[in-house]
């Protein structure tokens, strides 16, 4: 009978204890994950053509975590990134769930902050534009 006790009260106990949120929110469930950039909108002649990105001639990825959290391409926090995300309309405001580690290359960047990406979001590419009026640029899944 004690054994019992025993075991409804560790049950109890444990069944009480906090588990880690990391669920993914529906808004933003098919952006997240590991993304890279192939084009960026430019204005040729008068027209708006996508060009292929070339960054340093190597790839550029960044990720979505499960809570909106942008990350570069070593897991670290992205510097001066959004506040929110507007993904197909709707909006998502970014509110770490869990641990977010410190990029010490941020404390050398000065922000010019823009508190919200507009994400359109299509299978496996996506297309961002920041702040309304820097150029667009798009991406695929990895």
């Amino acid at each position: 009978m004690k054994q019992i006790l025993f075991l409804l009260f560790v049950l109890f106990i444990l069944s009480g204890c906090k588990k880690d949120d990391t669920d993914t929110p529906p808004q933003i469930e098919g952006i997240v994950g590991k993304w890279q950039l192939t084009e960026t909108e430019i204005t040729e002649n008068g027209q708006t053509v996508w060009q292929e990105a070339g960054v340093y001639d190597k790839p550029y990825y960044f990720s979505i975590r499960f809570d909106g959290v942008l990350l570069d391409d070593k897991d670290l926090p992205m510097c001066c990134s959004p506040q929110s995300l507007t993904v197909n309309g709707f909006l998502f405001a970014i509110e770490p769930k869990a641990s977010v580690p410190i990029n010490p290359l941020c404390a050398a960047v000065s922000c010019a902050q823009c508190p919200n990406w507009e994400i359109e979001q299509t299978g496996d590419q996506m297309i961002i534009t920041t702040c309304g009026i820097s150029p667009r640029s798009k991406y695929v899944r990895k």
